[in-house]
């Protein structure tokens, strides 16, 4: 009997079937950095340094999206050594941030909204296969298998890029589409649509979950001070709003 693939090698196969064709400015991903990397640039889950084992997949557990997964030759150099970049602030922060608000990073799935690597060596700012629609739009497919895969209980978004490409994908997230700052973001108070959502739901998944904004983790000590959430600030504010989804999840 031939034993069932991966849920993250089944995700590999969706990928090249959905995302087809990339923008002049982002190269597509050929192979997966061996151990814990970003999807698509390695399988997304937290594993042993260097292989290609894969471990349980974190079904109804915690998706963390973040952009895109880096530039070029950020994701070459890590396929040369083998393993992702040790000093990597977004996973640095990211895991001290995680084991803050206790959350086990065996219980997440690490991956971005838009595939792809961006040419060149610059990573930051919008991405810019962001311009195309078609390409924005089988991403969002893409998301959305991505979701029915996982079905999370929890999301945690990751910088100021992500909400308007989320606010196209649930009813509930729609007044995402019009942030643009973290001003705007957290200037809204609960009840009211915040940097925290609950009962979240995406097409095709039957069951609810909370969604929470974050500060990019490699720009949160320059960012995290302007977090505003009920009567905190700041690092704290973040950690109450993981915390208050936390609270609804099964997790």
């Amino acid at each position: 009997m031939t034993a069932a693939l991966h849920s993250v090698d089944v995700l590999f196969e969706r990928l090249d079937e959905m995302v087809t064709a990339y923008p002049k400015p982002i190269l597509e991903i050929a192979n997966r950095i061996p151990g814990e990397a970003f999807s698509p640039g390695g399988p997304g889950l937290c594993m042993r340094e260097g292989t290609f084992e894969l471990p349980r997949f974190p079904r109804g557990k915690v998706m963390v999206i973040g952009q895109d997964f880096d530039s070029e030759t950020a994701y070459r150099a890590s396929l040369q050594r083998g393993r992702r970049d040790p000093n990597s602030p977004t996973w640095n922060n990211l895991l001290w941030f995680l084991a803050r608000v206790g959350i086990r990073p065996q219980d997440c799935f690490f991956t971005n909204f838009f595939m792809g690597v961006r040419r060149g060596s610059n990573a930051t700012g919008k991405f810019p296969g962001a311009r195309d629609d078609v390409f924005v739009a089988r991403c969002g497919d893409f998301m959305k298998a991505q979701l029915a895969t996982q079905r999370p209980c929890l999301i945690l978004s990751l910088g100021i890029w992500v909400p308007s490409r989320m606010a196209a994908l649930s009813p509930q997230l729609t007044a995402w589409s019009r942030i643009n700052t973290w001003a705007d973001l957290d200037a809204i108070s609960p009840p009211a649509i915040g940097p925290v959502v609950h009962n979240v739901r995406f097409d095709g998944i039957d069951s609810p979950c909370s969604v929470v904004e974050l500060t990019h983790p490699s720009y949160r000590d320059a960012n995290v001070k302007r977090r505003k959430y009920r009567d905190l600030r700041g690092d704290a504010a973040e950690v109450r709003m993981v915390g208050e989804a936390l609270a609804r999840s099964d997790l």
